[in-house]
């Protein structure tokens, strides 16, 4: 068990800086879908403000931000979605090769007689399995569960500084949804 806890934390260590960058790239691909509903709520206030009161220099310049935000998160989506997919990709291939490398020397480790015991067949078979399982395990943490949990936490974080008492009704209501 320490072995693989080494193992494991040497692997992650290594790979620690292209997480943290593709995560920070992700920040800016999914721009869109943090800022469309603010910009888009903003010009639903400048609007109805403009209503009320006429339209003023302010109007035009607050309406020219909120789409000028809006249009540079939309263009700045896919060339962040390449980079992310890129540099994820790049260290889940070699976090991969890193434990496939890890595995064939504890195989090249073991006894003659274990070899001998067992049919090529069935640890070709059991390597391939284990290997396809935990490259689904990364890949689904890496581009799933990890990106999930930043964009709650920054959903969160905008219904508190928008509004305390629905970011509180939310509260409420979550575990029982």
């Amino acid at each position: 068990d320490r072995k693989k806890s080494r193992f494991l934390s040497k692997i992650i260590k290594i790979n620690i800086k292209p997480i943290l960058l593709s995560l920070f790239i992700y920040l800016f691909q999914a721009l869109p879908t943090f800022m469309i509903p603010l910009c888009t709520a903003d010009i639903i206030n400048v609007v109805t403000e403009t209503i009320k009161t006429g339209v003023t220099n302010d109007t035009w310049i607050r309406l020219g931000i909120n789409v000028g935000i809006v249009l540079f998160s939309i263009i700045l989506n896919v060339p962040t979605t390449v980079l992310r997919w890129k540099v994820a990709s790049k260290m889940l291939r070699k976090t991969s090769a890193g434990i496939r490398m890890a595995l064939v020397r504890k195989l090249q480790s073991l006894s003659i007689t274990y070899h001998k015991d067992m049919q090529t067949g069935k640890i070709q078979a059991k390597f391939l399995r284990d290997m396809d399982t935990l490259d689904s395990f990364f890949s689904s943490m890496i581009h799933g569960f990890v990106l999930h949990l930043i964009s709650l936490i920054i959903y969160i974080v905008i219904a508190v500084v928008k509004n305390g008492w629905v970011s509180l009704f939310f509260l409420l209501i979550i575990p029982f949804n």
